[in-house]
């Protein structure tokens, strides 16, 4: 959440339980503009993952496919050598 005092932006660092949900409520409270700009932060963050999260996907669907091509060719090797 944002921390005005330093002025820095650390999202990822919102404490759970009771006593943590009652100081983020206070301080969304307490500092509504700060807390709509770290809600887009977070969410230009979330996009720029998901983007990392989509092409590591298409590059395990790649090596997938590759691997099932040299299975294949092996198994073609094996049955024309024997």
């Amino acid at each position: 959440m944002f921390n005005y005092r330093k002025k820095e932006q650390d999202i990822f660092s919102i404490k759970i339980g009771s006593t943590g949900k009652i100081r983020l409520f206070f301080l969304i409270l307490n500092h509504p503009l700060e807390a709509l700009q770290a809600i887009n932060e977070f969410r230009e963050e979330a996009g720029k993952l998901e983007a990392d999260l989509i092409s590591l996907k298409e590059k395990l669907v790649e090596a997938k496919y590759e691997n099932a091509k040299l299975k294949e060719e092996l198994y073609n090797l094996k049955r024309g050598g024997v």
